[in-house]
């Protein structure tokens, strides 16, 4: 689904939704096969969570400061 998606958006725009596979994906385990993740795959899950949210984050704030930068009129 996520590859059926890139071609009606950019990736950037889709990015964010992908970490939401790695939660679904435990819990789909966990409901179809009673398998749960151990607490070093959570900790990776969240290792991979945080660090992509930061980058989001980042990029984020970077692009409002390009934006102000552009928009404030030269001295």
């Amino acid at each position: 689904m996520v590859t059926y998606a890139l071609s009606f958006a950019p990736s950037a725009t889709l990015a964010p939704l992908q970490y939401f596979e790695l939660p679904i994906a435990a819990l789909f385990g966990y409901l179809v096969f009673n398998d749960f993740p151990n607490m070093l795959s959570l900790l990776g899950i969240a290792i991979i969570i945080s660090a992509g949210l930061y980058m989001i984050h980042r990029e984020r704030v970077i692009s409002k400061q390009l934006v102000t930068a552009r928009a404030a009129p030269p001295i």
